[in-house]
């Protein structure tokens, strides 16, 4: 069962430990033409060029760091840089950011999930990732608050279970997927615009 949807998506990933390897998953050779991704990845400085090099080596998405100013594109992932936060300006515009939030990472999956604001010509999905603490967790809940679609990796296939459990816990939660259901869901969205429907 379906239910139709927008032609267009923005999908935002928050992933932490054990999430490189989720991410090749999902992108490793994805071709998807109606998908715009934005991520924000917790990982150690001076890492996140050369993860987005390697990945966008091994995709049929273009995959690379995020620009200041920068307005997104379909077929095109963005990683966060690791030395600012991220957000979006109306969905589209990429913009760098030092706001001042109580927050132990930079960049915060949270603090891009909370810059999305509701939209009616593209579908947001949110993705949690395998990961520790419960950075993003009040994200999704935004993202589903906004209508947004929202996806957590099933805590049995993370190699940190956290982020994806917290998410889950709250309620806010559509779909609880493997990293390989993941790749699914947005390879038919990028094909059909549907998504699945109830689970």
């Amino acid at each position: 069962m379906g239910q139709k949807r927008a032609k267009e998506a923005l999908v935002i990933i928050g992933s932490s430990t054990g999430a490189i390897e989720v991410l090749d998953v999902i992108f490793a050779d994805m071709q998807a033409e109606n998908i715009s991704v934005v991520i924000v990845q917790h990982i150690i400085k001076n890492f996140i060029h050369r993860v987005a090099m390697r990945k966008n080596n091994n995709s049929g998405m273009t995959i690379t760091v995020a620009s200041d100013g920068e307005e997104i594109r379909p077929g095109y992932v963005y990683f966060a840089p690791d030395d600012y936060h991220l957000i979006l300006q109306k969905n589209k515009i990429l913009q760098y950011s030092n706001i001042d939030k109580q927050t132990r990472f930079k960049p915060s999956i949270d603090i891009l999930m909370d810059s999305i604001v509701p939209s009616t010509n593209k579908k947001v999905i949110g993705v949690i990732l395998t990961g520790m603490a419960t950075d993003g967790v009040q994200g999704m809940v935004h993202i589903k608050k906004t209508g947004g679609f929202t996806i957590a990796q099933d805590p049995a296939t993370a190699t940190i279970d956290n982020m994806p459990k917290h998410a889950i816990n709250t309620g806010c939660i559509d779909l609880v997927a493997t990293p390989e259901k993941i790749r699914e869901t947005l390879l038919f969205f990028d094909k059909t615009g549907i998504l699945p429907h109830n689970f």
